[in-house]
């Protein structure tokens, strides 16, 4: 398996804490959780599969789930997909369109023609090369972190998690569910304001990027401006205009940055960056990874949760982990 060094996207959820506890005790009886997810590791397609999921060992050599001391537990998925050359593809579906038009006198329809795409990347999936992706899983005992961007392959690793702890009563509620304003009108108010206060002396700025959607479906993608500029501010201002993604940063104690990130009014993080600390020339051994992931979870979850905190949370809604007090 090839290290990750950096995660640079999640999707949060608000769980209960059964899976927290199944984490723990797969953590302190490592070979018997082994066991009990037999069914569940990764493994290559087989012929005549397309694709695969499953768990592979957080650290070479190590249990397929690590305790990132006290921050979070951490499990990893692997998708494992077959991929056919374009080329070697394409040359097929024309050789085969050719002779089946030609046989039937006409050309073929939609249906015949995904009919025979099917067919053709049926008979050639035997010669597919297999590409690897590998996706992190941050639990805590209130927040669930899958670190992609994908929505589908959140969904098919929530689908996995329940099925590996045999969890039924396991509550998935992606955040930003129960909150006195949505994801999409907080980004809109720090497009407009500037920053906005989320408690414990921690401010969410407003970057230079953003993306704005009209009534019309019309989209607009803002580069490297200011948005408080007064070009920029018709925009943010115009009430047939959604905030549908924003830049922004954490500051901490009056004016620290410790992250940037890019939040979607799908309550989806992506392009997270650590703001004074370089992860540039991170080794492969388990130490360096370790120190690396943990710092992460600490971060992504100190940043959810300032963004949770100026949401406004409701009562019946759990608030995700983060300080450096908290434990598992």
């Amino acid at each position: 398996m090839k290290a990750i060094k950096t995660i640079k996207a999640f999707i949060p959820y608000a769980i209960n804490d059964e899976l927290w506890a199944w984490c723990r005790k797969a953590v302190r009886s490592p070979d018997a959780a082994r066991k009990v997810v037999d069914l569940f590791i990764a493994k290559d397609p087989d012929d005549h599969e397309w694709n695969s999921m499953g768990l592979v060992e957080p650290m070479a050599g190590e249990a397929l789930v690590h305790d990132l001391d006290g921050a979070a537990y951490m499990l990893m998925y692997q998708i494992a997909e077959r991929k056919l050359p374009a080329s070697v593809r394409d040359e097929k579906i024309h050789e085969r369109y050719k002779e089946l038009s030609e046989r039937e006198g006409r050309p073929l329809n939609k249906k015949e023609f995904a009919q025979l795409k099917e067919d053709v990347e049926s008979q050639l999936l035997p010669q597919a090369f297999i590409v690897r992706k590998f996706i992190p899983v941050l639990v805590t005992k209130d927040t669930l972190l899958v670190c992609t961007s994908s929505a589908s392959q959140c969904e098919k690793i929530l689908a996995k998690l329940v099925r590996l702890c045999e969890v039924r009563k396991v509550k998935l509620e992606i955040n930003g569910g129960n909150y006195a304003m949505s994801p999409g009108a907080l980004l809109g108010q720090i497009a407009r304001d500037g920053n906005v206060y989320s408690g414990d002396d921690d401010e969410l700025y407003a970057g230079k990027s953003a993306k704005f959607k009209g009534e019309d479906k019309r989209t607009i993608t803002v580069k490297d401006r200011d948005l408080l500029s007064d070009e920029i501010a018709k925009i943010t201002n115009d009430t047939t205009y959604a905030v549908t993604e924003l830049r922004m940063r954490l500051e901490i104690n009056g004016g620290d940055p410790v992250s940037e990130f890019t939040l979607s009014d799908k309550m989806i993080f992506k392009a997270f960056k650590l703001t004074d600390v370089s992860l540039a020339g991170i080794g492969n051994d388990t130490d360096d990874l370790h120190a690396t992931y943990w710092l992460l979870a600490k971060e992504m979850l100190r940043a959810l949760a300032a963004v949770v905190s100026a949401l406004g949370e409701g009562d019946e809604h759990a608030k995700p982990a983060a300080g450096d007090d908290d434990e598992l």
